[in-house]
């Protein structure tokens, strides 16, 4: 059930060196990597944790079952900080500059992952997820979001009323193993489709600051 799940938003320095950041780079390590595939196994650490260079300067957002301890999604969105460049604009050279949107108000969203045995569950941990993806960006002055995705996902996404514009053709994307196109997402737009679609995404409680977590 979604009232056993906990949501914690975290910068990358509360989370590195703790027990939370090795069970949340081991999480999408085994769903990216092992899983997916989407990645070869040599980014891996001995741990099994899959991290980048994109990690310090997001935001993550990380689901937890409260009864067994378990991380069951997670998320983050990166910063537009050069001369550190998005992922889009590496597959998909020029696709941000030909926007008419100040890039410093655009972030991107990746390791978008929801594991909950039930299909239910999966889908409003993957609500909150983007509720509180939402809610820290409109805070920092970021109100929209690229999601570069298969397309399975970007059908899922837009099943749960995500108003996904492409702005990019399909392509091959070797890095990533797949057939990726990249999506805009208004903000604000988005906040309010999936409010009036999705009782939970009103009414559930917000994430929680990180708290202290034992350091290695």
């Amino acid at each position: 059930m979604i009232e056993h799940i906990d949501l914690t938003s975290h910068s990358w320095s509360e989370l590195r060196d703790t027990e939370l950041g090795v069970d949340y780079t081991v999480y999408r390590g085994w769903v990216y990597v092992s899983v997916k595939h989407f990645r070869e196994p040599d980014v891996l650490d001995l741990r099994g944790g899959e991290s980048d260079t994109y990690d310090p300067v997001s935001q993550h957002f990380i689901a937890r079952d409260r009864l067994s301890g378990q991380i069951v999604g997670c998320t983050r969105v990166i910063a537009n900080t050069p001369p550190l460049v998005l992922p889009v604009d590496h597959h998909f050279p020029g696709v941000i500059e030909s926007l008419d949107i100040d890039p410093a108000q655009i972030g991107e969203v990746s390791r978008f992952i929801s594991t909950a045995k039930s299909p239910r569950l999966r889908r409003d941990i993957a609500l909150l997820l983007i509720r509180e993806l939402a809610s820290h960006s409109l805070d920092h002055n970021r109100n929209h979001v690229v999601f570069v995705v298969e397309r399975p996902l970007s059908r899922w996404l837009g099943s749960l009323g995500v108003p996904l514009e492409a702005i990019g053709e399909e392509r091959w994307v070797e890095e990533e193993h797949g057939d990726l196109t990249p999506y805009l997402v208004d903000l604000k737009e988005c906040d309010r489709a999936l409010a009036a679609a999705h009782r939970i995404y009103a009414t559930h409680r917000g994430a929680s600051s990180s708290p202290d977590y034992p350091r290695y």
